[in-house]
């Protein structure tokens, strides 16, 4: 069946404007409620990344105010290194006495007697090196001692031990023999010199 508009051409026209108007209305809304989705989720991220930067300004804070705790600590230990190296300039070279006698009274056999020791350190500028095949340890003094024991064997066995030392070198001695009591008595005198591994910055820590 054929369909007939008998419509006014004006009224067709107001129609179509309708429709026209009501598509653009329609897409400015769409476009309006996209833009506020948009503000809405820029807006959450915007107040997520705030509460971030706060959470790590406040690990921050904590964190300086650790350091400073600790910040003495670091002051400590630095006077302590300070220290050490005033006190390892001030004992360079030095031969710490009270550590001979120990290492004499660990090395003596026990039937010898020291009767006399002394110990001097070279002057400055007068040491000599350590004879041998490749360059050794300067000599920086010596010790002497005299002593009695009752038998040759102990002597060796003390020159032997002398040897032992660290930073002590070149040990000898020599004896002689005389009676006390009807028994034969040795007595000795000797020396064994110093190296620089004898002093306090060249013994093993």
């Amino acid at each position: 069946m054929t369909q007939v508009n008998l419509l006014p051409a004006e009224i067709k026209q107001r129609q179509r404007t309708r429709r026209v108007t009501g598509l653009i209305v329609s897409g400015a809304v769409a476009v309006l409620a996209l833009l506020f989705l948009l503000f809405i989720l820029q807006s959450a991220r915007l107040g997520k990344a705030k509460d971030d930067l706060a959470a790590q300004q406040a690990t921050n804070s904590s964190l300086q105010s650790q350091i400073a705790d600790l910040q003495k600590f670091r002051d400590l230990k630095d006077q302590l290194a300070a220290r050490q190296t005033v006190l390892t300039e001030a004992t360079q070279g030095e031969v710490l006495w009270s550590g001979v006698l120990r290492d004499v009274s660990m090395v003596i056999p026990g039937n010898m007697w020291l009767t006399t020791m002394s110990g001097q350190l070279a002057a400055p500028g007068t040491t000599s090196t350590v004879a041998g095949p490749t360059s050794g340890p300067q000599l920086i003094g010596n010790i002497q001692f005299t002593g009695t024991t009752m038998d040759q064997p102990t002597l060796s066995k003390w020159l032997s031990r002398l040897d032992d030392v660290d930073g002590w070198v070149n040990p000898w001695v020599s004896a002689d023999t005389k009676t006390e009591q009807g028994v034969i008595v040795y007595t000795f005198s000797g020396t064994v010199d110093l190296t620089s591994e004898a002093t306090v910055d060249g013994r093993p820590r």
